[in-house]
């Protein structure tokens, strides 16, 4: 069974240009790569079983440490338990509405571990080329091989489901770091920013167009049993919690921004207080210094006090010295000042 190697423009335009396929190191692995992060690797085998079935199996892989997923097809029809088989080893998958989709041209299948489709021959025996080219793939009438078409665009829609939950799992991951590591508001504004611009680009709840309107149940089946759309729930919650915490934290920083500012003035009004303080009390100082100055040149000395003390000679000269140095520390104290 060949590859289809049509562009997928049953998605719409953004979704599809963010996938990029490419070959891989064998001509069996073909690398895609979504949103330009999400890597999945397919590795394709093709052999036949019992009963002559053309039996291929698509190995996919995500990281080297994780199990592959399955996308099996058949070309003709199999029992749903030779199904369960390849995916859990078990008769235990049953298909139902929930995890299944059946025509009377083919029947797909989806489990935990992949997904299979296999065709109805005799319908395919008989049907004939479509050439209206712009009809629609309500009937899945594309080509003789619409099987093979049904099961690629299965594929693409598949690892699309994968590369979304694969996504949410790290924008979880990066959350839970960003808040234990106590990033800055700018840092986890501009994370929560980028969680918006990819949910702008790429992501919607049902990424095919309308209509299509098999394609678009078919997306439905497979986000249901893959929990795309809860796991995006699940990851706007946290980012509405982040915001939260974003904006309790500029109100943090804005609180103690003002904080810091008012007690700054504090500070400065206080070291403004001490200094008039003890400008008031250099100048009560003066005041009282000058105002004693010449009470103490006016005092009168007793002759008698001066013969006692053998001082006669020179009182006049101690007055004199008293107060030049009155004067002198006048002026020392007016220059202190200045």
């Amino acid at each position: 069974m060949e590859a289809n190697t049509q562009e997928y423009k049953f998605f719409y335009d953004s979704v599809r240009n963010g996938i990029k396929v490419q070959n891989g190191d064998s001509i069996d692995e073909t690398i895609y790569t979504f949103f330009d992060e999400i890597q999945i690797t397919t590795n394709t085998r093709t052999f036949y079983i019992d009963g002559g079935i053309e039996h291929t199996v698509i190995d996919i892989k995500y990281s080297k440490k994780d199990f592959a997923l399955k996308a099996l097809f058949y070309d003709k029809i199999v029992k749903p338990e030779l199904v369960s088989e390849e995916f859990r080893d078990s008769k235990t998958f049953k298909p139902d509405e929930t995890n299944s989709y059946e025509t009377s041209y083919f029947h797909f299948m989806i489990s935990e571990k992949g997904f299979a489709v296999y065709k109805k021959q005799s319908y395919y025996d008989k049907i004939k080329p479509k050439t209206n080219e712009t009809d629609n793939d309500t009937n899945l009438i594309e080509q003789k091989d619409t099987a093979d078409q049904v099961f690629y665009r299965i594929l693409m829609m598949y690892l699309l489901a994968i590369a979304y939950n694969r996504k949410m799992d790290k924008l979880s991951n990066d959350m839970a770091n960003i808040y234990t590591a106590k990033e800055n508001s700018w840092y986890i504004e501009n994370f929560i920013e980028k969680i918006h611009a990819f949910d702008l680009q790429y992501f919607f709840e049902n990424p095919v167009k309308m209509d299509r309107y098999q394609t678009y149940n078919f997306w439905k089946i497979i986000s249901t049993n893959y929990n795309v759309k809860a796991k995006h729930d699940e990851i706007k919650s946290q980012v509405i919690a982040l915001a939260d915490i974003l904006s309790r934290n500029r109100e943090k920083e804005a609180l103690l921004l003002s904080q810091r500012i008012l007690h700054q003035e504090q500070q400065r009004e206080k070291e403004a207080n001490k200094r008039e303080l003890k400008l008031q009390k250099r100048v009560t100082c003066l005041g009282i210094l000058i105002a004693i100055i010449p009470i103490i040149l006016e005092l009168p000395i007793p002759y008698s006090r001066l013969m006692e003390i053998n001082f006669i000679n020179s009182g006049m000269s101690y007055i004199k010295n008293l107060a030049s140095l009155g004067f002198e520390f006048i002026k020392t104290f007016l220059n202190s000042l200045l």
